[in-house]
């Protein structure tokens, strides 16, 4: 029996009493964009991250076409921000910052500025996006969907790199004449394929997706498979390393920092040990039996180890014999190609 007016009690209008097909009738109009727009920020940046491996074909200023996918999934992110009275974050803005502006002092005083605002501009659209993911990435919910996506993707992508790489398919595999048989996707350079499907095996363990034992061994192998695909001897190496203290952290975790830290210097006898009993010139030979791949990978440590160390030599007679306030970024290869050195 409804209650006559003058009976009602006055605290039962307040509107956090209100009936529930008074709540019914929808939100106020100051917020009604914001979910949508959430939701859109949240797409624009899982979508960037399953297309990070597309780098190719490249485009002028070294960009390429997830570019414009980074692009828009910073300007939705803004939107959604601004309007939602979101708080803004910016990882790494302060020492990123003091890097770029210095740069840019350094390339304009310097003998290539385009290269070195080109690179300037790069550094930028990378801190951007970092900022994207940290804002959008708050929500758990919202972080799991973009370490979920990248995870598909990376299962994804190597997947299809194997097939290329057996099925001899150019354009699934990127192999190249100059690369020979290392294989590297769609990122153009193999030690970069190398390192992101190594990375990739990480988030897939952090994320724990996909979901089931049996089936995150599988994507565990075709990654591994990927990488060694690649041909590359850094990402293995980065690959043990992580494993390893993966491993210590998760001792010292169950068992305590004693028992980590133990293991850690076993750990460190032992490939000391190994290493010191390995053999480069068998260790080449060997590989080189492994098919051109072999060659390609360990059959080339030793001449891999040579140019880097020329690299490392001639690059420090930039910093050594250089302006006061630096060369600019961007111009070490401009500046090794006029100074006609033996390797650029």
């Amino acid at each position: 029996m409804t209650a006559l007016p003058h009976l009602r009690n006055p605290a039962s209008t307040r509107p956090a009493e209100r009936a529930p097909w008074q709540e019914r009738r929808g939100p106020k109009p100051a917020i009604t964009g914001i979910p949508r727009r959430r939701r859109n920020a949240l797409r624009a940046v899982a979508a960037a991250t399953a297309l990070l491996p597309l780098l190719r074909p490249g485009g002028p200023g070294n960009t390429a076409p997830v570019d414009v996918f980074l692009i828009v999934a910073i300007v939705a992110t803004a939107i959604w921000a601004v309007s939602g009275s979101q708080r803004l974050r910016l990882p790494y803005g302060a020492p990123v910052g003091v890097m770029m502006a210095a740069g840019a002092i350094a390339a304009m005083r310097g003998a290539y500025p385009g290269q070195g605002l080109i690179a300037i501009a790069q550094d930028l659209l990378l801190l951007l996006w970092c900022g994207a993911i940290a804002v959008v990435g708050r929500d758990p919910s919202s972080l799991r969907t973009i370490m979920r996506t990248w995870s598909i993707a990376a299962i994804v992508s190597a997947s299809l790199t194997v097939v290329g790489s057996v099925g001899h398919i150019t354009m699934l595999s990127g192999t190249t004449a100059r690369t020979g048989a290392r294989v590297a996707f769609t990122l153009g350079d193999a030690n970069l394929a190398a390192n992101y499907f190594m990375l990739s095996l990480f988030v897939v363990a952090a994320a724990r997706y996909p979901g089931g034992r049996a089936r995150r061994m599988a994507s565990y192998l075709v990654l591994i498979v990927a990488v060694l695909l690649t041909g590359s001897n850094g990402a293995p190496l980065a690959l043990a390393v992580g494993l390893a203290a993966a491993a210590a952290i998760s001792l010292g975790r169950r068992r305590g920092l004693i028992y980590a830290l133990a293991a850690c210097a076993v750990g460190g006898l032992v490939v000391l040990g190994a290493t010191s009993m390995v053999n480069l010139n068998q260790l080449e030979t060997r590989a080189a039996h492994y098919g051109q791949l072999g060659k390609d990978s360990a059959g080339h440590s030793q001449e891999s180890t040579s140019t880097r160390s020329t690299l490392l030599h001639e690059t420090l007679n930039l910093y050594f014999h250089g302006p006061l306030l630096g060369r600019g970024p961007g111009s070490t290869k401009p500046t090794l190609h006029a100074d006609q050195v033996p390797y650029v």
